[in-house]
């Protein structure tokens, strides 16, 4: 008796944490769409797309499911985007792959926090930092210490020449090019990871997110200068 009793309990667990993760995507598509095929919203600089407010770089993420022969990425992602049952497949694949850099949580939690925020810290630190710049929003250019700052991280010339200057096209000006990077959210994301990158080693033993946070406002010596403390402390 005691055998069937424990069978039991084991098969209503199993029942009840699957019952609890399908209610868990089911908040979130509520969340996200009211949970209904929207199509595509702009957001944070970049298209999210149908019940659970996809993105492009999140669907390759996690697979590209439903994928067919022939179809292009932005035609398979937005079907997929609008499609219930492969959306929710999405959302699923992408929390499984990234859920081990999400430890300690119940399995909602990791679920909700991985698909609003991603996978990686360094993302989100770059959400908050282009929030604190411009709203997140492509604001062109203001005048900021003696020189124009631009676009959603609100770049300079000079930061835009140390990141390499992406998206510079052949004839392009110098000023033509780092003011269009920097209205657009792909092409200014890319530049301050970039320099950030080439100028960390000069800032050691800080975590990831204080060093591109001090990096970005200081510059490349920004982790000795006292006033990007304040910067860094509203990031955080």
């Amino acid at each position: 008796i005691q055998s069937s009793i424990m069978k039991v309990i084991v098969i209503l667990a199993a029942l009840v944490g699957a019952s609890l993760a399908t209610d868990c995507f089911k908040c979130i598509c509520n969340k996200e769409s009211g949970c209904q095929p929207i199509g595509c919203v702009m957001d944070v600089g970049s298209l999210s797309c149908g019940y659970y407010q996809i993105k492009s770089p999140y669907y390759q993420d996690c697979g590209q499911p439903g994928k067919q022969a022939g179809d292009s990425l932005d035609t398979a992602w937005k079907r997929c985007a609008d499609d219930y049952n492969c959306s929710t497949l999405v959302s699923r694949a992408y929390v499984a792959r990234y859920k081990s850099g999400c430890p300690n949580r119940g399995s909602c939690e990791q679920t909700a926090r991985l698909h609003n925020g991603g996978a990686s810290l360094a993302t989100d630190c770059l959400k908050c930092i282009c929030n604190k710049e411009s709203g997140c929003k492509p604001i062109g250019c203001v005048m900021d210490v003696g020189s124009l700052s631009c676009g959603y991280y609100q770049i300079k010339s000079p930061y835009y020449q140390d990141c390499g200057q992406p998206g510079k096209k052949a004839g392009d000006t110098l000023d033509t090019a780092w003011k269009r990077c920097a209205d657009d959210y792909n092409c200014s994301t890319g530049c301050v990871q970039a320099y950030v990158n080439r100028y960390k080693s000069k800032c050691p033993n800080k975590g990831s997110c204080e060093q591109m946070s001090r990096l970005h406002n200081g510059g490349p010596n920004g982790c000795n200068v006292s006033g990007t403390q304040g910067y860094w402390n509203s990031i955080k």
